[in-house]
């Protein structure tokens, strides 16, 4: 019992953190945007002509990359979580229409969890150990980590993009044929 209600307080942990995370980020672009004079520059310019699915997909990407980075900071690794971050990827692919690019984003996740795992197994030995060598060797695989979970968000973010660049290109061309 104690375990489930441990999961329920780190998903009400993990919404508290989202909101705040999205607050700063909002408020940093809008002064970045008064600073630089870009008020017609909006955060949701990237979306324009995008279908609903790859809206969709791109909002699931930017949720597990938040999942797996949370996972990072709490190091407290449930079954919801994982089940969470494999449903996510699953559907974003299938939104997207990304099948041969979801096999390695399946791929990817699953490695990440493993490499969760490992950071989890750290910090049990740090905390029966207390060595400072074993610290400065998660604190190392912790940024990593971070810096390779960002790598892969962006990398698929920008390939549902380049996705949604030919799906327009593809219409725009097959207009041109059917006019002439």
């Amino acid at each position: 019992m104690n375990k489930y209600l441990d999961t329920i307080y780190s998903l009400v942990s993990f919404t508290c953190v989202s909101i705040i995370f999205l607050i700063i980020l909002s408020i940093t672009l809008k002064i970045i945007s008064k600073k630089f004079n870009l008020e017609k520059l909006r955060l949701y310019g990237i979306f324009l002509n995008m279908t609903n699915h790859t809206i969709i997909a791109f909002s699931l990407v930017t949720f597990t990359y938040l999942l797996l980075v949370w996972l990072l900071v709490d190091q407290n690794i449930s079954y919801v979580y994982i089940a969470s971050i494999i449903c996510a990827t699953i559907i974003a692919d299938l939104y997207a229409n990304n099948y041969p690019h979801g096999f390695l984003n399946l791929l990817n996740i699953i490695i990440s969890i493993i490499a969760i795992c490992f950071v989890d197994y750290l910090n049990d030995l740090i905390k029966l150990e207390n060595n400072m060598f074993l610290t400065l060797i998660m604190v190392f695989v912790i940024l990593f980590l971070f810096l390779y979970f960002t790598y892969m968000t962006f990398r698929n973010l920008n390939h549902l993009v380049n996705l949604e660049k030919n799906r327009i290109i593809k219409n725009k061309r097959g207009n041109n044929n059917e006019n002439r």
